[in-house]
């Protein structure tokens, strides 16, 4: 992560020095056959090391080489094609003409003449940078700008790339390995069994099997010499490596979720159940996107090969069910050109209540504390019965949707009364 910004501070430097000794241009090729040099050898494949050509660009692109290369290229890109030009300038730092001086005379611009007094204020770091990068090419200002913005970018990549993968690669590749040893050495570890010589053992599946010995002093020969290494060292080892790890990235047993004997208070015990919690909250987060992709295939495949109205049910937030049709035709849309195009510009998303939902009994008591604490209106208000009936139709519950029809026939009976009472 921090390759690119070492790496240009350092040709800022080399620069900056050649350029003081006069030797500008001269540093600038010995710069080019340096980096050449360097590339071949990171490349180069190193005795007694197996690693793919997969496994060679991952040590070397890192994610903070990464994302410079990728910001800086699509500026190169950018730039090239809008070709900016310098539009803002001081009489104290003309840092435009500095570096343009400094490619045109292949030397400081301290050192260039000028028209006018000019006090040299600007510091000649970025401006060695910006000759670097045009050194091979004529002087053109957004190359300039391209300096400046790679050498943001390192910055960039220096405190976003650091990647927690790459901190513990050493304490996992060891854990790895000591894994492997451990397996192995239990895997082959087993019995033996010592006989008399001349004397077989069956070796079918009965449960009891024959051994044929001609006196009693064969028997006492017979033994099973049990070899069982001992993994505990490796173990040890490892378990070294994976607190290293955890230690280096900052991770606790409270952090994970899990038991923590030094989390005695009880904000630490809330701390590590909230964690626990968050990595269930994540999967689920997970799972409710891979779900709403899903839809939203089925939606457009819908689009693309339905031809004919697909029936569905469906219900109403007062619990009835409701027959309709889905006919892809519906999304059927001309744009100001005259051309037909599927509206299928939606958003899909999972109700995240949904696992409430599935709970039928927690909810049925939740709305039923939810009424008893009035949030309904009145307890006795057959109105109030009436929305407590419709929610739990809504919600399935057994036998609502008859006590819901019979509280609106009350109510409707109630409101004609009451109608009645008025015209009278």
């Amino acid at each position: 992560a921090l390759a690119p910004l070492a790496g240009l501070s350092l040709v800022s430097l080399w620069f900056t020095l050649a350029g003081m000794a006069g030797l500008l241009r001269p540093a600038g090729w010995l710069a080019l056959a340096l980096g050449f040099g360097l590339g071949i050898w990171a490349f180069w494949p190193r005795r007694g090391q197996k690693l793919s050509a997969r496994q060679a660009l991952g040590q070397i692109f890192t994610p903070g080489a990464a994302l410079f290369w990728g910001l800086t290229l699509a500026f190169l890109v950018y730039f090239a094609i809008r070709q900016p030009l310098f539009s803002d300038f001081d009489e104290f730092s003309f840092w435009g003409t500095a570096a343009k001086l400094t490619k045109v005379n292949d030397t400081l611009y301290t050192e260039c003449e000028v028209g006018w007094a000019w006090q040299a204020t600007q510091n000649p770091g970025l401006i060695t940078l910006s000759y670097f990068l045009q050194f091979l090419g004529s002087f053109a200002p957004w190359k300039v700008y391209l300096a400046y913005d790679a050498l943001l970018f390192a910055c960039f990549g220096a405190v976003l790339g650091a990647s927690d993968v790459d901190v513990v690669a050493d304490q996992q590749e060891t854990i790895k390995k000591l894994g492997a040893k451990i397996d192995e050495k239990i895997l082959k570890g087993g019995s033996f069994v010592t006989l008399p010589q001349g004397v077989g053992v069956e070796t079918t599946d009965r449960e009891l099997k024959i051994i044929r010995l001609k006196n009693p002093a064969e028997k006492a020969l017979i033994d099973v010499l049990n070899v069982q290494p001992d993994p505990s060292r490796e173990r040890v080892v490892l378990e070294d490596n994976y607190a290293w790890a955890k230690s280096t990235l900052g991770i606790t047993d409270a952090y994970q979720g899990k038991y923590d004997s030094s989390a005695v208070s009880g904000t630490a015990k809330q701390f590590s159940a909230g964690q626990a919690a968050g990595r269930l909250e994540s999967k689920r987060r997970m799972k409710n996107a891979a779900f709403a992709k899903l839809y939203e295939m089925m939606f457009r495949h819908l689009l693309a090969y339905a031809r004919q109205p697909v029936p569905y049910t469906a219900k109403t937030p007062d619990g009835q069910v409701r027959y309709a049709h889905f006919d892809p035709y519906d999304f059927l849309r001309r744009d100001a050109a005259g051309r037909l195009y599927w509206n299928d510009e939606f958003l899909f998303t999972v109700d995240p209540s949904a696992t409430l939902a599935a709970n039928r009994e927690v909810l049925w008591n939740m709305i039923d504390l939810k009424y008893q604490a009035g949030a309904f209106g009145p307890v006795s208000d057959p109105r109030s019965q009436l929305r407590l009936w419709t929610l739990l139709a809504a919600a399935e519950y057994p036998h609502a949707a008859r006590m819901r029809d019979s509280f609106e026939e009350q109510a409707r009976r109630q409101e004609q009364t009451e109608q009645g009472g008025e015209a009278e």
